[in-house]
């Protein structure tokens, strides 16, 4: 892809004004991820500029599970919405995944964007996920 001129760039400067329009960021990966380690992600979300800088910076890493067989799936941080929203700005990493996450754990993967395109948290539990 690379040869094509169609290689990676860094899209990060866009992300703040995307979030202060109101538009949702999601950033997934898995735990195994060798080519961009989810610290990483973490470490660049913590310290970009946005509307929700310091409440990402201070929001606890949750663990998070898929409601089919209630094993835990991964991690989550999240920033702006409510409670049982996706959140805003929203970093979810999975479990035994590398950096082909639905590839490598598509149950997850389903259950993480289906969550997200929800809108729906993915620590809070509803009565529609029992």
């Amino acid at each position: 892809m690379t040869y094509g001129g169609e290689g990676a760039k860094n899209t990060a400067a866009l992300i703040p004004e995307l979030l202060a329009d109101g538009i949702r960021v999601l950033v997934y990966g898995g735990n195994a991820d060798f080519l961009v380690p989810p610290v990483r992600y973490l470490e660049w979300m913590s310290k970009l500029d946005s509307v929700f800088k310091e409440e990402f910076r201070v929001a606890p890493i949750l663990p998070w599970a898929t409601t089919k067989n209630n094993v835990t799936a991964g991690v989550v941080k999240a920033a702006g919405g409510k409670i049982t929203s996706a959140g805003n700005f929203t970093y979810v990493s999975a479990f035994e995944a590398g950096h082909m996450m639905p590839h490598d754990q598509p149950e997850a993967a389903l259950y993480m964007f289906k969550r997200w395109l929800d809108n729906r948290s993915l620590v809070e539990m509803s009565e529609e996920d029992e």
